[in-house]
């Protein structure tokens, strides 16, 4: 169906000149003749202007198909309610925009936008809803979700809680699996860990430098090599005047301490304590006087006032040492647990009949 080029032409002059009349139906440029007004469009009848010297580009329906229509960008197109994707646009990122036979569309696509989103058609990308955590589950490793006010809430990871993210997420954390290690902290300069996560472990890190084993000395109580020589600790000579190498023997703990051989009674320093002078200490767990026998076992004992128990007629042990255990004692027969009445509260069979 033809329409008439002198209703267009009146219906776009007036804006033609003032805003185009659309991109191309008013072309400003000046021209000279026809051909400088060509736009490219088949169905567009170009003219210039000789008054003005201004180029018309005028769609005219006559120059299509019956049963298309002329678009002054698109050229002849069906008719109908839209002709091509193109004029569906609707400038919202998140919608895919099409042409159909019943006109536009304009369908929200999720996946189009951030994690944690939704479309909206209108709105474009916003912030997902939500009821509880697990509706914010985006299967990112490295996010851990929330549901806060109706709104999902999304921060990297902080798996040891000190405050700081992975930094295989992104985060400054270098050891998210120890809440002592951080930027936070300080650097120990013996552990072998980069504390503060500068990168630098121990004495690489300069707040170690004035730490005397990373300035080349050996330490003498440490136990290891800090110069590198091979020796450790008091066998180093850097160590011969050290006071913890000049060391006295401790005369119970079965180390020899001073380093001349000797452990505990076997060395002279301890000649004046008194489980090496050949005394039987009661109560120490040792035998003191070499003769294998320990304690409250060595007749030497007997009369020492830990060697004196009674028997305690509940406890499972042979208390006094005389070979019987709680009610197997004389010591124990008034003991009421011992007299066949259960006692209610000790959590004992006392009467023997299998009832606790």
């Amino acid at each position: 169906m033809s329409r008439s080029l002198f209703g267009i032409a009146l219906f776009c002059l007036p804006l033609a000149l003032s805003s185009g009349c659309g991109r191309s139906w008013f072309n400003l440029r000046p021209c000279q003749s026809d051909q400088d007004c060509e736009d490219g469009v088949s169905c567009t009848v170009d003219r210039c202007d000789p008054l003005s010297a201004k180029c018309t580009n005028l769609p005219d329906d006559g120059l299509c198909a019956p049963s298309q229509r002329c678009d002054p960008e698109l050229g002849c197109v069906a008719e109908g309610p839209c002709s091509s994707d193109a004029e569906c646009k609707d400038d919202v990122d998140c919608t895919v925009d099409r042409c159909t036979a019943e006109g536009c569309q304009n369908l929200p696509n999720p996946e189009l936008c951030p994690v944690g989103h939704i479309c909206d058609p209108e709105l474009g990308c916003v912030q997902k809803p939500c009821q509880t955590d697990s509706d914010c589950d985006d299967a990112d490793p490295c996010t851990t979700e929330s549901c806060q006010g109706g709104l999902c809430q999304q921060r990297l990871r902080d798996m040891d809680g000190d405050g700081y993210s992975d930094a295989r997420c992104g985060g400054q954390d270098c050891d998210d699996s120890d809440p002592w290690v951080n930027p936070d902290m300080w650097e120990d300069c013996y552990d072998g860990q980069d504390n503060d996560c500068n990168g630098a472990i121990d004495c690489q890190d300069a707040s170690c430098r004035w730490e005397p084993h990373c300035q080349g000395g050996e330490i003498c109580y440490d136990g290891l090599d800090n110069d590198g020589d091979g020796l450790i600790d008091c066998d180093d000579p850097d160590c011969a005047w050290d006071p913890s190498c000049q060391g006295w023997e401790d005369c119970y703990d079965g180390w020899d301490n001073d380093g001349d051989g000797l452990v505990d009674c076997q060395d002279p320093d301890c000649a004046r304590e008194p489980h090496c002078q050949g005394t039987e200490l009661c109560y120490d767990g040792w035998d003191n006087d070499g003769d294998g026998l320990i304690d409250c076992e060595d007749p030497d004992c007997r009369l020492d006032p830990s060697c004196q128990g009674w028997e305690d007629c509940s406890d499972g042990w042979d208390n006094d040492g005389d070979g019987l255990v709680d009610c197997q004692d004389p010591d124990c027969e008034w003991d009421p647990h011992c007299q066949g009445v259960e006692l209610c509260y000790d959590g004992w069979d006392n009467d023997g009949d299998g009832l606790i």
